[in-house]
C-alpha cells in the first residue's frame, strides 16, 4: 500500500468516525445529557475518535493477538465506561 493510499483510507475512516461521534454527542446533549466537564463537541468527538483509531492501528501492528469482535467489544465498554462517567445524574 502507498503512503497516499494510507492517508487517504485513514482520512475516510477518521472522517467516517468522527461524523458518528460528533452526531451522537449532539444527538445527547440536545436530549438534555449533560457533561462533566464543559467541552467543545468537535474537540471531545476528535478526541474519542483518535483514540479509537489508534487502539485499532495498535491491534493491527501487535498482530491481531485476539479477534475484531473482541476487539469491538473492549473499544464499546471504554466508550460505555467514558460516556457513563461523564455524564451529569
Amino acid at each position: 500500500m502507498t503512503l497516499t493510499l494510507y492517508d487517504e483510507t485513514t482520512d475516510i475512516i477518521f472522517e467516517q468516525l468522527y461524523t458518528g461521534m460528533q452526531a451522537q454527542i449532539q444527538f445527547e446533549t440536545k436530549h438534555g445529557f449533560k457533561f462533566n466537564v464543559d467541552v467543545d463537541v468537535d474537540v471531545l468527538a476528535n478526541f474519542i475518535t483518535g483514540g479509537i483509531l489508534r487502539t485499532i492501528y495498535s491491534w493491527i501492528q501487535d498482530g491481531q493477538n485476539y479477534s475484531i469482535d473482541e476487539l469491538t467489544r473492549e473499544i464499546v465498554k471504554i466508550l460505555d465506561g467514558v460516556h457513563n462517567y461523564q455524564i451529569k445524574n
